[in-house]
């Protein structure tokens, strides 16, 4: 009988202490500058998120079930943070593309307007 597993994350839990002494003064600079111009930590946070889950897709080619396997995180859970962030996984496959909005001609829409539609 085959059973379900859930995935296992990769991700691992690190003490800010291990880190390289480079990293936490870069980090503190970050927000020494972030605090200087008044950058809400909302704000702060939304960015951080933004890069870091980027960064993520970019490696994994927008393969958001490994990016995620990654993070640690579910894969519906990165599906929502990117909905929020306005990221699509598709964006970072290698040879996607994301056809153009249509706009609508210039005669079209003048029409319209004169029909009052």
């Amino acid at each position: 009988m085959n059973q379900l597993r859930a995935p296992q994350a990769t991700a691992t839990t690190v003490n800010p202490a291990d880190l390289p002494h480079s990293f936490n003064h870069q980090m503190t600079a970050i927000v020494q500058q972030l605090w200087a111009t008044r950058v809400s930590y909302g704000e702060s946070v939304r960015e951080f998120k933004k890069r870091f889950i980027r960064h993520v897709l970019r490696e994994n080619h927008g393969n958001a079930c490994r990016a995620a396997r990654e993070l640690g995180i579910h894969r519906n859970t990165l599906s929502r943070i990117c909905q929020e962030l306005r990221l699509d996984p598709r964006d970072f496959r290698p040879g996607y593309y994301r056809r153009p909005v249509k706009s609508v001609p210039a005669r079209e829409a003048l029409r319209r307007i004169e029909q009052g539609a």
